[in-house]
């Protein structure tokens, strides 16, 4: 229950994956919006480490409250919580797909998410989060990649979120982005160890101030059993290229609460997709953003060059 926020009400549900010699990636996702009456959705494709492409769907939510479509994009919830299918039909744009993704563990339910500026509650939610593989296929102008059982993350947000909705408030007192500073998010699966971890430092309380951190890592241990370690804390060393915010590698350094270190090095397999690609921010062609009215059965597709 929320009460007394100044936001648009989301339930988002974003996937993600790369293939393991990193030749493409993708994200996808889809949202409602209850108090907007919109229902907005994405996939984006990371091809041969060169093409962004970009498909975006938009539909008014009520009366098809209960269908998780718009546009060429669907999401049918096969088993709950541990097999879903996402397809991408027949449209103007270039990239097709068919996957179906099988969960590798139980979700996760993260620490929720408030904050405040100036007194004023701007976002209160909930986000689950699970680690899988997707098998099926791929299809980018006619090629075909053979999609079995890579590893994909996938997480389900509910609440009241800020920067949604095509929705600018002006407050009075001092300015304060709260998009400004670090976001790192991490799913992972190595060996044995099944984890998440993230943080959120705010720029504009100063360098290194955190507002938010949370994170857990389940251990599969030789006898068949299972243990799981919240994390205290986390520390990063990132190094980007140039003076891009793309990342060449990231360390992060992990202390359970019952003071276990964990140590976690990442490098990229492709190239990072462009978030205004999905829809986020002041994304599709109106430049509104996600959970905007824009008509019903939208359908926008473009491509990148990175």
């Amino acid at each position: 229950r929320v009460r007394d926020v100044t936001g648009v009400q989301t339930c988002a549900l974003p996937i993600s994956t790369v293939a393991p010699d990193g030749s493409i990636g993708m994200i996808t996702g889809m949202a409602a919006y209850p108090n907007m009456n919109v229902f907005d959705g994405y996939c984006t494709v990371v091809a041969d480490r060169a093409r962004q492409l970009n498909t975006r769907v938009s539909r008014l939510l009520r009366p098809r409250i209960g269908e998780m479509a718009a546009g060429p994009l669907s999401f049918e919830n096969l088993v709950p919580h541990e097999r879903n299918r996402l397809v991408l039909a027949e449209h103007a744009g270039p990239v097709r797909m068919d996957l179906t993704f099988t969960a590798a563990e139980p979700p996760r339910l993260e620490e929720p998410h408030r904050t405040s500026v100036d007194g004023t509650l701007i976002e209160d939610y909930l986000r689950m989060h699970q680690s899988g593989t997707l098998s099926g296929t791929f299809t980018v102008d006619g090629r075909v990649w053979e999609v079995d059982d890579w590893y994909a993350a996938k997480d389900h947000s509910w609440g009241v979120r800020n920067h949604f909705g095509g929705v600018t408030l002006v407050r009075g007192g001092r300015p304060q982005d709260d998009f400004s500073g670090l976001f790192v998010w991490i799913s992972f699966t190595a060996g044995r160890y099944h984890g998440y971890t993230q943080l959120k430092e705010n720029g504009a309380l100063g360098a290194g101030a955190r507002r938010y951190s949370d994170g857990e890592i389940r251990i599969s241990e030789p006898d068949g059993t299972h243990r799981t370690v919240p994390i205290a804390r986390v520390d990063h060393d990132i190094e980007f290229m140039e003076t891009s915010n793309l990342v060449r590698r990231s360390r992060l350094s992990m202390v359970g609460v019952n003071d276990e270190k964990f140590e976690i090095e990442v490098n990229p397999l492709n190239l990072p997709a462009a978030i205004l690609g999905t829809g986020y921010f002041d994304g599709f062609n109106d430049r509104r953003g996600m959970g905007a009215y824009r008509g019903d059965d939208v359908v926008e597709c473009d491509e990148y060059q990175l």
